[in-house]
């Protein structure tokens, strides 16, 4: 397997901050020989930083595309996960958030919006307020990949 890695800083808004990128590419060889595709899975991961100023966790997607040589083909998310710091105590899976894989002028967007929960005991009551975060992979029509916090293919 030949595994690739980048580090990307970006900023972004819409109430959290990205503290930290890391992009890992591994090339997972021709889907049956004698194919002009090659299939890749990437993973791109993300600290979140609510308006609220305390690190809630790191949020992370696996998806898997499809490249021809000149063009992404097909674009898959194949895994989800996050992990969280308190006060953040849950990450919610809700298979109603935004989320999917598309190719989009031959380029792969593979998405997933994330729930994660602060949750304050107090005596009589949780006081739960959620926030939700973005990460998506992105593979230009050169194959090359980046992240980014959007919530969808465009």
């Amino acid at each position: 397997m030949n595994l690739s890695r980048m580090t990307v800083g970006l900023v972004v808004g819409l109430g959290s901050v990205l503290a930290g990128t890391s992009v890992a590419v591994a090339n997972t060889a021709k889907d049956s020989p004698g194919t002009t595709q090659e299939c890749y899975v990437g993973t791109y991961s993300r600290d979140v930083v609510p308006q609220i100023g305390s690190l809630a966790g790191t949020i992370h997607i696996a998806g898997k595309w499809c490249h021809d040589g000149h063009e992404v083909v097909t674009a898959q998310l194949l895994d989800t996960y996050a992990e969280t710091m308190a006060p953040f105590s849950r990450w919610v899976q809700d298979l109603s958030l935004s989320n999917g894989g598309a190719v989009v002028n031959g380029e792969a967007r593979i998405w997933q919006q994330f729930r994660l929960e602060s949750v304050v005991p107090t005596r009589w009551l949780l006081i739960t307020q959620p926030f939700h975060f973005c990460a998506r992979i992105v593979v230009d029509q050169n194959n090359e990949l980046t992240g980014d916090d959007q919530c969808w293919a465009w």
